[in-house]
């Protein structure tokens, strides 16, 4: 990263306080209101940033797209913990680019090493529904590698998804 890009991402990163997401996701009396704040946070700087002229158009795009993977990855490794098998958040399409423009959906596929279990699912659905909650437009797929290899050879949706993915959290071996 150049030190152009450290700058810039300087401004852009203390719009998301990371540690007292994960202190306040512990709780859950105060999850939601904890990832809503965040959100908010993140929607109201990088729009005062724009508006101010401290940040153009493509820094904003890039700069969300960073600040949203540090927010999912911080929760997801939250419900990871609760999950008793390997799985991994993957960022798919436009956002598994390292693109997310604002009002744009943030599509995501949470890949599992084998059919979910019970606990797996439970995590999981806990997870969406906080993100969805938290009135972020999520755009999902759960799949086994099995199922993205069966639906990369019959659906070029899902190929071209996968081919523009990216790992933000779990199992390396897995993505």
């Amino acid at each position: 990263m150049s030190a152009i890009q450290e700058d810039i991402y300087a401004g852009i990163d203390i719009l998301l306080d990371d540690n007292a997401l994960a202190e306040a996701i512990v709780e859950d009396s105060s999850r939601l209101a904890a990832v809503k704040t965040a959100v908010q946070s993140i929607n109201d700087g990088l729009r005062s940033r724009y508006q101010d002229g401290s940040a153009d158009a493509e820094e904003i795009v890039y700069g969300r797209a960073r600040l949203i993977d540090r927010l999912l990855t911080t929760l997801f490794e939250f419900y990871r913990a609760q999950a008793n098998q390997d799985i991994s958040l993957v960022a798919v399409g436009g956002y598994g680019r390292g693109e997310l423009h604002p009002g744009s959906d943030i599509d995501l596929m949470i890949l599992l090493d084998a059919e979910e279990s019970s606990a797996t699912r439970e995590a999981l659905e806990q997870f969406l529904m906080l993100l969805w909650d938290s009135k972020l437009e999520i755009g999902h797929s759960v799949r086994t590698v099995e199922e993205c290899v069966a639906g990369y050879v019959e659906d070029i949706t899902i190929a071209t998804n996968i081919m523009e993915s990216r790992l933000l959290a779990g199992s390396p071996a897995l993505f």
